[in-house]
């Protein structure tokens, strides 16, 4: 999420920089916002997904592998002569 905010004031950032020192490169700082904003994105899809799937991996790890609901009466014979 931070970084996700940090995208969005990187071109204010960038904007002021460039003003101050009066560095004149041709879309360099469209460049650099556009970059720095699908970065963000990027990054913040990324967390999203990994939460979701250490929820899935936490709520499988409280479960049994299986869980025997009944027997058969042939299951059941050969399961105490075991």
């Amino acid at each position: 999420m931070k970084v996700f905010i940090h995208s969005l004031v990187e071109p204010a950032h960038a904007n002021e920089v460039f003003a101050r020192r009066q560095l004149k490169i041709p879309g360099f700082t469209f460049l650099a916002s556009i970059i720095v904003i699908f970065s963000g994105a990027q990054l913040l899809a990324l967390g999203i997904f990994g939460e979701y799937l250490a929820r899935i991996h936490f709520r499988m790890m409280e479960r049994p592998a299986y869980v025997v609901s009944a027997m058969t009466p042939e299951h059941t014979a050969e399961h105490r002569l075991i």
